[in-house]
């Protein structure tokens, strides 16, 4: 009787000792999925990020010449305009957002400077232009930075 519960004991040690293995190899290939899909989302994220940027630089190209653009010119842009509002309400939903600089000072990390310039009334590191908006996701990843321009005296 001994014996056979010795085998009973090693056998339920052998199953636990592989569930542990089976848990374990899960646990990682869900974190591996976990790691792909996130990848995998911030790659479409920078796709959209460009759309974006173009819908902006169609808009402030045509700016200047909205109040004499034809009816259906208008249509047209109106309609790209709630594209645009339907792509950023899209990417708050998930939880990206532009990167904000409340100071108007460069944040290191979060944007690349693409030109600087002089101003003796500004700090150094004052933004004068935002070229490209930057993205955070909402666990505070930078899916892009900001391209910006700044001053440097």
């Amino acid at each position: 009787m001994t014996e056979a519960i010795e085998q009973l004991a090693d056998r339920l040690e052998t199953k636990i000792t592989d569930f542990q293995q089976e848990i374990l190899n899960l646990n990682t290939a869900l974190d591996q999925h976990k790691r792909e899909s996130r990848e995998s989302n911030n790659a479409l994220f920078r796709e959209i990020f460009e759309v974006l940027d173009t819908f902006e630089l169609v808009f402030e190209r045509l700016a200047p010449e909205r109040a004499g653009l034809n009816k259906k010119v208008d249509r047209c842009l109106k309609s790209i305009e709630s594209t645009n509002r339907k792509l950023e309400r899209m990417l708050t939903e998930r939880g990206v957002a532009k990167i904000e600089f409340p100071d108007n000072k460069i944040i290191i990390g979060q944007c690349r400077i693409v030109d600087t310039v002089a101003d003796p009334q500004a700090a150094n590191g004052t933004i004068v232009t935002i070229v490209r908006h930057g993205y955070i996701s909402g666990t505070g990843d930078v899916l892009r930075l900001a391209e910006v321009i700044s001053v440097r005296n």
